[in-house]
């Protein structure tokens, strides 16, 4: 499928010539340890609930599971997390390990994806990668659209990411262990960062797919969005998952974690989640362009029957994405003088 006119544009303006580069802005000071904040204790390997660990190669690899995923890749003299989005997860590790967490890489910017960090050691001093404008989008959620309610996670700003990725298949050694970072423009959100470890054929995803929801604040989700959300105001966007998962199983991996599941995933599984959301996105978008209003298409496809969801999280359904993007695919070929 081809990318709609915006979605490229969108993909062009995040990747720029440099790959990697550090940056001296704002990096805060980590308070010392806070208690875990936030919804209730949960059952294990959910929110609020003890973590579980799994192992992908013994000494060598593991990933963590309390609501969100977080990666523990041991190297040479450190450990490099992926994701650090719970209360003292980097703690977890010392089950296994003693060497110190030098290294923290954010799929993206989602306080459940990065909270964790303002109980980690010596956050302040950790080497933190990211893609581009996830600093800024993390200015903007927690002193804007983060909701102040007592069952929402409330933390300190957490430092900010210092080593900025700029661009699509950025080859790194960190602390002996090889690393590719790849962006595939908007997914999930406009800065969706892949890690991909090619000497143990992992991929860690982020949540451009996720095995299941697992937030307990949703009271419920439609069937055809099939456990899945993406964050329009971070320019999210189910058509930039659709290219994202293409690109996915180009790469040379047998394992992919998502952000959020009980368990890893195989090509087959992401291309099967993908496959199913386009459906339905194929047929909505077929409605649209018949005539249908928003309001008709939701009730068409039964979205009218669950009320709005957020919760701490707030997004919008599939039939939103469909027709605007629809709509505006329509007024650009209305544009062109394709259609009348």
């Amino acid at each position: 499928m081809k990318l709609s006119k915006r979605l490229a544009a969108i993909s062009a303006l995040a990747l720029c010539t440099v790959a990697l580069q550090g940056q001296g802005q704002g990096q805060g000071q980590a308070p010392a340890a806070a208690p875990a904040q936030g919804r209730q204790q949960g059952p294990p390997g959910g929110f609020g609930g003890a973590p579980i660990m799994h192992t992908i190669k013994e000494g060598k690899l593991y990933w963590a599971l309390a609501g969100a995923s977080v990666g523990f890749v041991i190297g040479d003299t450190g450990v490099i997390m992926i994701d650090d989005g719970f209360a003292n997860a980097s703690a977890i590790i010392k089950q296994v390990t003693d060497k110190p967490v030098t290294t923290v890489i954010e799929t993206h910017d989602d306080t459940d994806h990065i909270n964790g960090l303002y109980t980690t050691p010596n956050a302040d001093k950790l080497k933190i990668i990211a893609m581009e404008d996830n600093w800024k989008q993390q200015w903007t959620t927690f002193k804007w659209t983060e909701k102040p309610k007592a069952t929402c996670p409330q933390s300190p700003m957490p430092p900010a990411p210092n080593v900025i990725i700029r661009q699509d298949k950025v080859a790194t050694t960190i602390d002996g262990v090889r690393f590719v970072f790849h962006h595939y423009g908007p997914s999930h959100t406009g800065h969706d960062l892949i890690i991909e470890l090619p000497d143990y054929k992992v991929a860690f995803i982020g949540d451009v797919v996720f095995d299941a929801d697992m937030f307990p604040d949703h009271p419920g989700m439609p069937a055809q969005d099939h456990g899945m959300f993406w964050k329009s105001e971070k320019r999210g966007t189910p058509l930039g998952m659709f290219h994202n998962v293409d690109e996915l199983l180009k790469l040379d991996v047998n394992t992919y974690i998502a952000g959020h599941g009980t368990d890893t995933l195989t090509k087959a599984q992401i291309k099967a989640k993908r496959d199913a959301i386009k459906a339905d996105y194929d047929k909505e978008a077929a409605m649209v362009r018949s005539g249908m209003s928003l309001e008709d298409l939701r009730k068409a496809v039964g979205e009218d029957k669950y009320g709005p969801r957020g919760g701490c999280i707030a997004y919008v359904d599939l039939p939103w994405y469909v027709y605007t993007e629809t709509k505006r695919d329509m007024e650009e070929l209305k544009d062109r003088g394709t259609i009348k």
